[in-house]
């Protein structure tokens, strides 16, 4: 999913403002007991029971196969059990627009472009390494030892700095 200005319909949400400081209930904590998880998802569903846009938020989940927390009424199974019942994507599932969904094999237009734009930019990164690495000067290598600057044979040294113990 992209980052991008929340859908209109947020504005009306039941929800909106109704956590207060670390709790949560659209979002139980996924190491708290099976019975935490439930009572916390319990609360939220209540809220989301009287919610004007409880359809709009429930299909926001599933086309966008949103793995985490409850959205519209439902919980990540809940929205599981409907993805496989009426077609939706699974949440969590790679999506079309998306490196990883290409990856696993889809060659669509957007998937393509996912590819592309991952590979300009890895593409650049790594030139960009290359080019700082050639701007580091290359070592010297002392081939006999130089007691007055303390070098011995062997030791690499960096054009420009001073050797180990040299005054």
């Amino acid at each position: 999913m992209s980052l991008q200005r929340p859908p209109s319909w947020t504005t009306q949400a039941a929800c909106l403002g109704a956590t207060s400081g670390d709790r949560d209930p659209w979002s139980p904590d996924d190491d708290a007991p099976r019975a935490v998880r439930e009572a916390e998802y319990a609360l939220a569903r209540g809220v989301c029971a009287g919610c004007p846009v409880r359809l709009s938020c429930a299909v926001e989940a599933l086309e966008h196969a949103i793995p985490d927390g409850m959205w519209g009424g439902l919980t990540p199974e809940d929205r599981r059990r409907v993805a496989l019942r009426h077609g939706f994507p699974l949440p969590g599932a790679a999506q079309h627009g998306t490196r990883s969904l290409y990856v696993a094999g889809c060659r669509c237009r957007d998937c393509r472009h996912a590819h592309a734009s991952y590979e300009r930019a890895r593409r650049a990164a790594v030139r960009e390494r290359a080019e700082a690495a050639a701007r580091v000067p290359a070592p010297v290598w002392i081939t006999a030892p130089d007691r007055l600057a303390g070098a011995h044979a062997g030791q690499g040294v960096l054009p420009g700095f001073d050797l180990p113990g040299a005054a």
